[in-house]
């Protein structure tokens, strides 16, 4: 089949998983790429997720953005010429006779207006709903402010919101068929949009992330320093132990929030936690990271799915994660790691119990836990009968 394929995310787990799910279906379809932007220039991490390396050929479409005014009103004027830009990538595709359009996230809008205007039948791959526009404590006219003018501005940002989820709800409901990365994705999709999708789990690299051989210890977490990442969590998770029982924490980075870095280390000093942040590292140093750690720690808030799981048991680390999300998809209490609620002292009680007796986890068990049923090579068999299903809508 020709398909087009269609993303604008920054570097992360579900760029990867556009990446993989390319490199392993690209043998039996052509691709091409229409990417927003041009290639990432000097971002190591997004050059190893290019798909642009993998299609047969790449389409281009420039995007400045605006660079006039406040930073809301540039991101309001970024939006509506991005919306302008994919409608005419839409009629540049539809133009192309193409079987299907595969299509991921876009960084601003979510799902990518994009699909709103195709005519040609798309599968659009949801790792979750646009969680600032349907989650309580994420809502921007629910935060504090205080003061005439803080309280302008959340109105100001809140009228935003509104728009960009009446945007997003359009988009996800134009989709030809959507295709979510758990059970618990699936619920949380129909809750947002009424349409029930297919369930298709994601993989890991399993050449890439395999068994180490070298000393394990500490605790691990990764995932963006954003407070939605539970870093925090892990923090005062460890300091409610014992101080003779605090295991070093190392957190691997892919992007920050502003402010989120200080107040992670000021907490860490707080709690008397040992903290090393490492960010903008490759792949390779990332599986160091997991085969010498004595545990994962999982806690980002109602995870859809977490490629750290799968990663983490790859190397034959055992994780210890709250018991939440896509978590629970992975993670076996007792078997594979534990879970534990989402409170300080339940989950530091879990990471000292992982700790504490490593010769509970045999690394082979852990591995064999996820793997083959969660390698990219089993998530190529899980997408390529939804690819086919929907270029059979075709017409």
């Amino acid at each position: 089949m020709r398909i087009a394929l269609f993303h604008n995310l920054p570097p992360g787990g579900a760029r990867r998983a556009a990446f993989e799910l390319v490199r392993h279906t690209v043998g039996e379809h052509d691709y091409d790429y229409f990417r927003i932007g041009g290639p990432d220039a000097g971002d190591p991490l997004a050059g190893s997720q290019d798909v642009g390396l993998l299609a047969k050929e790449v389409f281009d479409h420039p995007f400045a953005g605006t660079h006039v005014g406040p930073a809301g009103l540039e991101r309001v004027l970024d939006i509506r010429a991005l919306v302008k830009l994919q409608e005419r990538i839409a009629r540049d595709i539809d133009g192309r006779d193409y079987d299907l359009v595969f299509v991921h996230h876009d960084r601003l809008t979510h799902a990518p207006a994009l699909l709103r205007f195709l005519r040609t039948p798309s599968l659009y791959y949801l790792q979750e709903p646009r969680r600032q526009s349907f989650e309580y404590a994420l809502r921007l006219r629910n935060r504090p402010a205080a003061g005439l003018v803080s309280r302008a501005s959340r109105l100001a940002a809140a009228t935003v919101d509104v728009w960009l989820r009446e945007t997003d709800i359009q988009a996800s409901r134009a989709a030809t068929r959507l295709v979510v990365n758990s059970y618990h994705s699936a619920e949380s999709v129909y809750r947002a949009y009424g349409r029930h999708p297919a369930v298709s789990y994601l993989g890991v690299d399993d050449e890439l992330f395999r068994l180490g051989e070298g000393e394990r210890g500490g605790a691990l977490a990764v995932g963006a320093l954003d407070p939605i990442k539970g870093h925090d969590l892990t923090i005062q998770a460890i300091g409610s132990l014992p101080a003779a029982d605090r295991p070093p924490l190392t957190i691997a980075f892919d992007r920050e929030r502003p402010g989120v870095r200080a107040d992670l280390v000021a907490l860490a000093a707080a709690e008397g936690v040992e903290l090393t942040l490492r960010g903008g590292i490759d792949d390779h140093e990332l599986v160091a990271l997991y085969q010498s750690s004595a545990a994962t720690v999982c806690s980002a808030a109602v995870e859809p799915f977490g490629l750290t799981t799968i990663e983490s048991l790859a190397c034959g680390t055992p994780v210890v994660a709250v018991n939440e999300g896509g978590y629970r998809e992975v993670v076996r209490h007792g078997e594979n790691g534990l879970l534990a609620d989402r409170r300080s002292d339940r989950l530091g009680e879990g990471i000292a119990a992982a700790i504490r007796d490593p010769g509970r986890w045999r690394p082979d068990v852990l591995r064999a836990s996820v793997l083959p049923f969660f390698s990219w090579e089993a998530a190529a068999d899980r997408i390529r009968p939804l690819l086919e299903e929907t270029a059979a809508s075709r017409g």
